[in-house]
């Protein structure tokens, strides 16, 4: 190359390097404070709102609510579990099915006269402060235990039989939870909860879409799966303009392979045979790789058959109207999971 040439490409070189930085400057730090905002919840179920007691508790310097449901006045300690739902801005207790998730999975299945269960909502989601795409899985996890100390406060619970659960990414903070504060919780319970690590699991996410919409057999899917969240995962960390693409950037290097790994408390691990969002075949394969040995005693897994990510039973990809009734299977599995691990020394 030609001295005139190389000079002019490098001054062109460093305009667009220039640029590139200015408009990642503005998407990462001013963009948001200007456009991001709390959107409001849709489809709030009513009656979930006058279930149970309000509560707030601080975490970090931001104040988080929900609802508790406990019976009136107790005469012994009795065990709790803690709820934490899914991604996005809108996953709240109250809303996105999780009402009528949580009534047939926990309320109408538990011993609810002698235990509890509080419903949370993530930072910036609801009622509660924060921003839940600033938020890492380890923040996260630190609400969670927070929200434990907030009900080992109260006289009627026992502070050694609170229970971590969370269905989808939810399932990777109560991964993280059971690694991070084996004292705090006894146990947890994954729902639909990806073992693989963010950047593998949102592959696999949009691969299920592909195989879904466009009929893409496994593998194509995968590899157009693949291309399309490396190069957004990029885009995420330089040009973050939308709050999803934020906490693509926050979370996508999240390994939960270690945290798994270093669980010792009881842990059910519950997927769906017809969920094309978090897939249970390589779910498995992960835990597997993880425990080649074969998996600890405190470790359960299963496989909901013909059920899909909300815990229904519905035909893998159904995009339909109909609504489809919850997972039988899973309400047992789930009961003889809590009776065992809450109550087992009560």
């Amino acid at each position: 190359m030609q001295p005139r040439r190389k000079k002019s490409f490098l001054r062109s070189l460093l305009k667009t390097v220039i640029i590139i930085a200015i408009i990642s400057c503005y998407a990462n730090f001013l963009h948001p404070v200007l456009f991001f905002s709390k959107p409001p919840l849709t489809n709030v179920d009513s009656s979930v709102l006058q279930r149970g007691i309000p509560v707030a508790f601080t975490s970090n310097g931001y104040q988080l609510k929900g609802r508790l449901l406990a019976p009136p006045r107790p005469s012994f300690k009795i065990p709790a579990i803690i709820f934490r739902p899914g991604s996005g801005a809108t996953s709240s207790y109250a809303s996105s099915g999780y009402p009528g998730l949580l009534k047939a999975m926990l309320e109408e299945q538990l011993p609810m006269d002698s235990m509890a269960v509080l419903y949370i909502d993530k930072r910036g989601v609801g009622a509660s402060e924060g921003q839940w795409y600033n938020t890492t899985f380890e923040e996260s996890a630190a609400d969670m235990k927070a929200a434990a100390y907030y009900l080992s406060s109260l006289p009627y619970i026992d502070p050694h039989k609170i229970i971590i659960a969370g269905h989808s990414e939810g399932g990777w903070i109560v991964e993280v939870c059971l690694s991070r504060y084996p004292e705090t919780f006894a146990g947890g319970l994954s729902l639909a909860g990806p073992t693989l690590d963010v950047k593998e699991q949102i592959i696999h996410e949009f691969a299920g879409t592909a195989i879904c919409v466009d009929k893409k057999p496994r593998e194509a899917a995968l590899r157009k799966a693949r291309i399309f969240v490396n190069v957004a995962t990029v885009m995420s960390e330089l040009f973050p303009f939308t709050q999803q693409w934020r906490q693509l950037a926050v979370t996508h290097g999240f390994k939960a392979a270690p945290y798994i790994q270093s669980i010792k408390k009881p842990v059910l691990f519950m997927f769906g045979e017809n969920d094309r969002t978090v897939w249970a075949d390589d779910c498995l394969r992960e835990l597997q790789q993880i425990f080649p040995g074969g998996y600890p005693a405190h470790i359960d897994t299963v496989v909901l058959k013909g059920t899909n990510h909300r815990i229904r039973t519905a035909p893998a990809c159904y995009r339909g109207s109909k609504v489809y009734p919850f997972s039988d299977e899973a309400r047992l599995r789930i009961n003889q999971w809590i009776r065992k691990v809450a109550f087992s020394q009560l």
